[in-house]
């Protein structure tokens, strides 16, 4: 049992680095740290909400669900292998019309907000919609779509799916049995810009990975991962030697 208890952690801040949150999970020396680095990147970071629409998902009662009709795509159907459009909840195809706001686009990037610290159904597990077709968003999901001419799609897509925007992610969110990530939680995290060169090379080297992972699973595991570290080196961020929370 006692092996799976982590060290009593113990630290210290003043009354003039509160902020609008009192829990001191917030304040954890490693969080601060992860945000040291991150503005100590080699660009410019600005907070997502300067450069993305985010829209969270409806909340569809069961009443709405139909045999037939369109894919309502939940947090179980955000994973590590993309969208699962073949999901067993469906909606009739006439709500399309009334609820077009959270109909998921080609290229959308989709978050989970309520999940656990780790794992499977990990909170901000991130996917990337593949394709254009009649589908609806659940509650408890957000769609990110990059607004600014300076912020490739894929490269934000890139720096999402990082360990060190999920951290983050985990800082802000509030914590019970579940961990839960507000449209302002996400909203607020920061992101770095670079120059569009940096950023489509970035999104080269993912593609490329992903590309040769269709062929051949066992030998391009080891590329795939090595992005998360890639994609920070090209920022300028190091993280190595964190401890997780």
């Amino acid at each position: 049992m006692t092996g799976n208890i982590k060290q009593l952690e113990i630290f210290h801040i003043w009354s003039d680095e509160i902020e609008n949150r009192l829990d001191p999970f917030f304040y954890r020396p490693h969080f601060e740290e992860l945000e040291k680095k991150l503005r100590g990147s080699n660009y410019t970071a600005k907070p997502l909400k300067d450069i993305a629409d985010f829209i969270a998902g409806y909340a569809f009662s069961s009443n709405d669900y139909s045999e037939d009709g369109m894919p309502l795509i939940r947090i179980q159907d955000i994973t590590d292998n993309g969208v699962n459009f073949e999901t067993e909840k469906r909606l009739p195809f006439d709500y399309l019309d009334k609820f077009v706001r959270f109909k998921i686009r080609k290229g959308d990037i989709l978050i989970s907000m309520t999940g656990a610290l780790r794992g499977g159904g990990r909170v901000g597990k991130i996917a990337i919609s593949d394709r254009d077709t009649n589908a609806l968003l659940n509650q408890r999901c957000g769609i990110i779509r990059s607004k600014s001419e300076e912020v490739l799609q894929n490269y934000l897509y890139a720096f999402l799916s990082t360990e060190l925007f999920r951290e983050l992610l985990v800082k802000h969110s509030v914590i019970s049995v579940q961990v839960n990530a507000s449209e302002t939680d996400i909203n607020s995290i920061l992101i770095p810009i670079p120059p569009l060169s940096v950023q489509n090379e970035i999104v080269k080297k993912i593609q490329k990975a992903y590309g040769e992972k269709q062929k051949k699973e066992e030998e391009i595991q080891k590329i795939l991962t090595s992005i998360d570290g890639y994609v920070l080196d090209e920022l300028g961020i190091d993280i190595a030697g964190d401890d997780s929370p």
